[in-house]
């Protein structure tokens, strides 16, 4: 068997693969990107509501990233 005939099945394999697969990877993005979304306005709000003044954005963004991580998400 020829190296060319070697190397055609797997990368075949591989491409079948990926042309099957992507629509479920596409759906699970998709649901992804919502729950993060959904999770940035949330913290957002919650860094917002406990640090309102302007001086105290330090430690809002403090709040934000601490919730983000919390949401299992990086800030």
């Amino acid at each position: 068997m020829s190296n060319a005939n070697k190397l055609f099945f797997p990368v075949a394999l591989g491409f079948s693969v990926a042309t099957f697969g992507w629509p479920a990877m596409a759906q699970q993005t998709a649901r992804q990107g919502a729950s993060r979304d959904a999770a940035i306005r949330r913290c957002t709000r919650m860094a917002y509501v406990h640090y309102r003044d302007e001086s105290e954005q330090l430690f809002r963004a403090d709040v934000y990233k601490a919730c983000m991580v919390a949401a299992g998400y990086q800030p």
